[in-house]
């Protein structure tokens, strides 16, 4: 049982998600300057939810209704939701003290069946045994939480959240 809430007299939920991960993962030394790594992963969650109460608030735009006016609805509904992802990062020296690691990763969710594809850069600078420089720049998506897409209670026109990681 992942989450139980009530709002008053108002409504109540439950929600469980059960979820199966596998990672796997290869490095390859082409040469000492250049190191390359390739991934897949897969998420799978299975979600159920209950959710009883008045209906979700109106759109923007639409008419609002008095609470007092409204019937309480009852939803059970659950799914499979699958997220499959896949990576490949270079790490290249162009001299020993320096990694600059290029990489990409693309992911993919059939909730609502978009993919995104994230380009990303570190580097790493050694200017002393003791001191490092790092930084960083790149693109990171997010799988929306389940009963934020799955109908009649989420919006399935969702995009995934995405961000601009910058770091140094």
């Amino acid at each position: 049982e992942d989450g139980v809430g009530q709002f008053g007299q108002l409504a109540r939920f439950k929600v469980d998600v059960d979820s199966l991960q596998v990672r796997s993962e290869w490095i390859s030394v082409i040469v000492p300057e250049l190191r390359v790594t390739g991934g897949l992963d897969f998420l799978g969650n299975r979600f159920h939810g209950i959710y009883t109460g008045l209906p979700l608030p109106p759109g923007e735009g639409d008419a609002a209704a008095a609470a007092s006016t409204q019937r309480k609805i009852s939803v059970d509904t659950g799914a499979w939701s699958w997220f499959p992802g896949a990576y490949l990062e270079a790490g290249i020296r162009p001299f020993p003290a320096l990694l600059v690691t290029p990489g990409i990763r693309a992911d993919y969710n059939n909730t609502v069946n978009r993919g995104a594809i994230d380009p990303r850069l570190s580097s790493r600078l050694d200017v002393t045994e003791s001191t490092v420089i790092k930084a960083g720049i790149g693109n990171f998506s997010q799988i929306p939480f389940e009963a934020e897409v799955m109908p009649p209670t989420g919006n399935p026109n969702l995009e995934l959240p995405r961000a601009l990681h910058v770091s140094a």
